[in-house]
């Protein structure tokens, strides 16, 4: 059987301690639930996840673009797949694979990847940071799809909130 595949997205830049202690809670609880995290790099705000998820046990993957390729830390990843793509390009890949998405800050890069997740109908619950991806909870893109991104204040309410729209999915 193969397991929920959760995405956490959020900014590579970050050294915001506030937003890397909420990742690494955030992939304790993915962890928890026997979900598989999925990165698009191991930098910032995905470190902190990688490194939560990889405390309880978790299975980690990270697919970088190829601009990534090589930076930061790799000992929190299972599975480490340098593509030949570009950031844009590889945001697709990675939010195709996913099941379900937590967001934890981020700026233009995270808004494209929910912005596609969203178009797919991939379930999407942004954590509250005050980061400039906090203007989507609650709305959608246009108005084709009627379905919301959610919002939730805490790790815990995010992982809740996105394993329940899941399971409605499935």
């Amino acid at each position: 059987m193969v397991s929920i595949q959760i995405g956490v997205f959020g900014s590579s830049t970050s050294t915001d301690e506030k937003l890397i202690s909420i990742a690494e809670k955030t992939g304790r609880l993915i962890a928890e639930k026997k979900a598989t995290l999925f990165c698009g790099n191991v930098l910032g705000t995905m470190d902190g996840a990688l490194k939560g998820a990889k405390q309880k046990g978790g299975r980690t993957v990270v697919i970088v673009p190829y601009e990534e390729a090589g930076q930061g830390d790799l000992s929190n990843c299972d599975v480490y797949i340098p593509s030949a793509m570009n950031w844009f390009s590889r945001g697709a890949t990675l939010v195709d694979s996913l099941d379900g998405i937590i967001v934890i800050g981020g700026g233009v890069g995270t808004t494209t990847e929910i912005a596609y997740a969203w178009w797919k109908e991939i379930p999407i619950v942004i954590i509250e940071t005050g980061e400039l991806t906090d203007q989507y909870i609650g709305k959608g893109f246009d108005k084709r799809k009627v379905h919301k991104i959610l919002g939730a204040k805490t790790p815990k309410e995010a992982v809740d909130k996105l394993f329940e729209l899941i399971s409605k999915k499935k």
